[in-house]
């Protein structure tokens, strides 16, 4: 602020640089509670501080520097840049997305995104365009694979591609085929997906657990027992309706605690990051 001039007073903020004309100067009004004062003229000053004394506000010069804040705090607060997917920054070359598509798939997603409505209300909607999104902002020239799974596997192509214009596309037309199927099969699809060759990160969204927990586990273990991929996991659950009765929310919170543990247990013994909503 060390250009500007700030003069306050008790119903407005006036901004403005030395040579500036009235005209071009910026002021903004405001309203105070009954009572209190305000006032106060700074130039050219590199701080600027507010101090609230009883009833009144008074602008100054700030005699004392802010400190620093800890390094770690401004690192999580940092805002991730670069394509996402539920959040998670994609990160990794070659990269494998696995979308579960049970028949779960077909109730209503819990998932808010800041600011965003999503094209549709079902997981599998919010799923797919989630998925075309973090397609459209990845770099051209990265590798990747697209695996969707219910008992069956389905991979977009046999091996890795190069993204461009044309597998985007062709993504895009692949991934608008798939609707609410069957059961889970977690644990064939990540293999399918591992098998595709040296994966640098894998991308799993599922909205639950197979019928075999351990064999699933098993499957994607020994699956990547050599190349080691991060397999990154979003959990997405159904919302509990507030006038759902008790025993039917009982169910769903046992499905949900079940299907988490599942899910977490993956991206902990693979080293990705586990991300789900509340």
């Amino acid at each position: 602020v060390s250009q500007f001039s700030i003069i306050l007073s008790k119903k407005s903020v006036t901004v403005f640089e030395k040579d500036d004309t009235e005209v071009e100067r910026v002021t903004r009004s405001f309203i105070l509670p009954d009572g209190y004062d305000a006032f106060g003229t700074l130039q050219e000053e590199n701080l600027l501080c507010l101090e609230k004394k009883g009833k009144t506000i008074i602008l100054s010069k700030c005699d004392h520097a802010f400190p620093e804040k800890p390094k770690e705090e401004a690192k999580q607060k940092v805002i991730p840049s670069g394509p996402t997917f539920y959040g998670l920054v994609i990160e990794g070359d070659p990269v494998v997305f696995v979308l579960d598509r049970s028949g779960s798939m077909e109730r209503e997603s819990g998932w808010v995104f800041q600011g965003i409505q999503p094209p549709g209300q079902r997981k599998i909607d919010v799923a797919k365009w989630q998925l075309k999104s973090a397609l459209q902002g990845m770099n051209d020239g990265t590798r990747f694979n697209l695996v969707f799974f219910d008992s069956d596997v389905k991979k977009f192509k046999s091996g890795l591609v190069e993204l461009n214009d044309q597998t985007r596309e062709e993504a895009f037309s692949f991934i608008e085929t798939f609707e609410p199927g069957t059961t889970t099969n977690t644990g064939e699809a990540v293999m399918e997906a591992l098998s595709l060759g040296d994966i640098d990160a894998l991308y799993l969204l599922s909205d639950g657990r197979p019928d075999s927990v351990p064999i699933a586990l098993a499957q994607i273990k020994n699956a990547n027992a050599v190349d080691k991929a991060k397999i990154n996991v979003i959990a997405i659950f159904k919302k509990i309706p507030e006038d759902d009765p008790e025993t039917q929310k009982e169910k769903l919170e046992e499905e949900r605690q079940q299907g988490q543990k599942f899910l977490q247990q993956i991206a902990d013994e693979n080293g990705g990051v586990f991300a789900t909503h509340k």
